[in-house]
C-alpha cells in the first residue's frame, strides 16, 4: 500500500473520529441544556472546532478523489491532447487559488494564534492551522496530477466524470 493511502485512510479515520465526538458533545449539551438547565459554552466551542476541521479534511479528500464539482461538457468533445492541455489549464488556475489560500491560511494563523477563544482558551490559530494544511497538501496533490497528465500513455477517464 502506498504511503498516500495510510495518509488517506488516517485522514478518513480522522474526520470519522472527529465527527463521532462532535455528535457526542453536541448531544451531551442537549441533553444537559434541557434535562438539567445548564448548558455548558465550551462543547458549542469545540464542536465549531472540530467541524472546521471535518470541512477542511472532507474537502482534502474530495480533491484527491477528483470529487468537487466540475463542469465537462467542452472537455467532452475535445481530443485527447485536448483534454490534457484544458485538465493542465484548469489545475494552473486551481493551483494559483490554492497558493493564494496557503498564503492568507498561514497570514491568518500567525494573526489568531495569540486569540484564546472565550471558554476553553484553545488559541484560534491551532483550529485555524487546519487552512494551510489542506491548502498545502491539495496542491501537492494537484502537482502529482498535473505531472501525471503527461506521464501517463492513456487519457484518465475518472477524472471527466467526477
Amino acid at each position: 500500500m502506498k504511503f498516500t493511502a495510510y495518509v488517506e485512510k488516517f485522514l478518513e479515520g480522522a474526520s470519522c473520529l472527529l465527527l463521532a465526538l462532535m455528535s457526542i458533545i453536541v448531544f451531551f449539551n442537549v441533553v444537559a441544556r434541557y434535562v438539567f438547565a445548564k448548558a455548558f459554552p465550551w462543547t458549542e466551542e469545540i464542536s465549531l472546532f472540530m467541524f472546521t476541521w471535518i470541512i477542511f479534511i472532507g474537502a482534502l479528500l474530495a480533491f484527491k478523489r477528483h470529487r468537487h464539482l466540475g463542469i465537462d461538457i467542452l472537455i467532452n468533445v475535445l481530443p485527447v491532447m485536448g483534454r490534457k492541455v484544458a485538465a493542465l489549464l484548469s489545475n494552473i488556475l486551481v493551483g494559483c487559488c490554492l497558493l493564494v489560500l496557503l498564503e492568507g491560511g498561514v497570514n491568518y494563523y500567525f494573526q489568531t494564534v495569540v486569540w484564546p477563544a472565550p471558554a476553553t482558551q484553545i488559541p484560534y490559530g491551532y483550529i485555524n492551522a487546519i487552512i494551510p494544511f489542506s491548502a498545502f497538501f491539495m496542491l501537492l496533490l494537484l502537482i502529482q496530477d498535473s505531472i501525471r497528465l503527461f506521464t501517463q500513455g492513456k487519457d484518465k477517464e475518472d477524472r471527466s466524470s467526477c
